[in-house]
């Protein structure tokens, strides 16, 4: 159904810094001050995208703060599955993940294109066949490559580490 017809929950595909649990719960956790987050957020479960969805992943986005992050470009030619995690939240941390994921742009995901490796609790697996919930990502805006003014970052490595690491 188009966007503005649906009737369930947002769903969020990590693929960066968000996996690592500490960095995803830094995010989760203004939600849950306000009182929002607790009884719409799930475990999260490890997912593949298909290579049909068309990204590559790379490290491709200058932040504001000077460093490249991972990104996700669009390349059809050269798309590859992407492994990462979904995690379903509320409107208020969808608010919070847009304002953290600055020069980002939030784009829908197929659930079609996504497939379950592993999901503790069971309910991204039945979330993907409901044809009513939204799947988002974060693709930056301009992929740029890495330079000596824009390095990879060792720590913003290091998060991406422990995040594929737990």
């Amino acid at each position: 159904p188009p966007l503005e017809l649906r009737t369930g929950a947002h769903w969020i595909f990590g693929y960066g810094s968000i996996i690592s649990e500490r960095s995803l719960q830094a995010t989760l956790q203004g939600a849950a001050d306000s009182g929002q987050a607790g009884q719409e957020q799930s475990s999260a479960a490890v997912v593949e995208m298909a290579a049909s969805a068309g990204w590559v992943r790379e490290w491709c986005f200058r932040a504001p703060s000077g460093f490249t992050a991972v990104g996700l470009r669009a390349d059809s030619a050269s798309a590859m599955p992407v492994n990462g995690i979904i995690f379903r939240v509320g409107s208020d941390a969808l608010s919070r993940f847009d304002a953290r994921e600055v020069g980002y742009e939030r784009v829908e995901v197929s659930a079609a294109a996504l497939r379950v490796l592993v999901d503790p609790d069971g309910v991204a697996t039945d979330a993907l066949q409901d044809t009513g919930n939204c799947f988002w990502t974060y693709v930056p805006r301009e992929c740029h490559s890495a330079t000596e003014e824009c390095p990879i970052c060792q720590t913003y490595l290091d998060v991406c580490l422990a995040g594929c690491l737990e």
